[in-house]
């Protein structure tokens, strides 16, 4: 058996009723890793796809109804908890300006004892991880402005 078969695998998709400019979204994803009996995590980091790091784009996907898809494979040493905070996004101005508002969002992961990773359970982004997520996206990407305020689940 694959050592990436113990990790967790993340997917989510997007369905709206409306076209255009109106379905596209974005999915944010930062990732904090913690150290063993740590209170915080020891960094945090917007994850993004290899080709687009370091180009201040907020993004994990984006575009019309996004497919968002995480595998995370290892875990540096010393590392006792890999935690990621999704949020899908919107443009709320029909993508006329660097501006994000969260729509809803997830935490995920796992833990990792002896070198194997037991699975997190999902649960809802509540306002203090959309506040943490947005430390790390002005600090990467300071051209954009992110709302505020996660909206209350409907």
């Amino acid at each position: 058996m694959s050592r990436a078969a113990a990790f967790p695998v993340f997917e989510a998709s997007v369905s709206y009723e409306r076209e255009g400019y109106a379905s596209i979204f974005g999915w944010i994803q930062v990732v904090h890793y913690w150290g063993a009996n740590a209170a915080a995590p020891e960094w945090s980091l917007l994850d993004a796809p290899p080709q687009l790091r370091g180009l201040g784009a907020p993004f994990l996907t984006w575009g019309l109804e996004p497919r968002c898809f995480d595998a995370p494979l290892d875990t540096p040493d010393g590392i006792s908890r890999w935690q990621a905070v999704t949020f899908l996004t919107q443009t709320p101005d029909g993508l006329l300006s660097r501006t994000v508002e969260p729509l809803v969002g997830v935490t995920w992961g796992y833990l990792v004892a002896d070198g194997k990773p037991t699975i997190s359970p999902l649960s809802a982004a509540r306002q203090q991880d959309w506040d943490g997520v947005r430390v790390t996206l002005e600090r990467d990407c300071p051209l954009w402005t992110f709302g505020d305020e996660l909206p209350l689940p409907s």
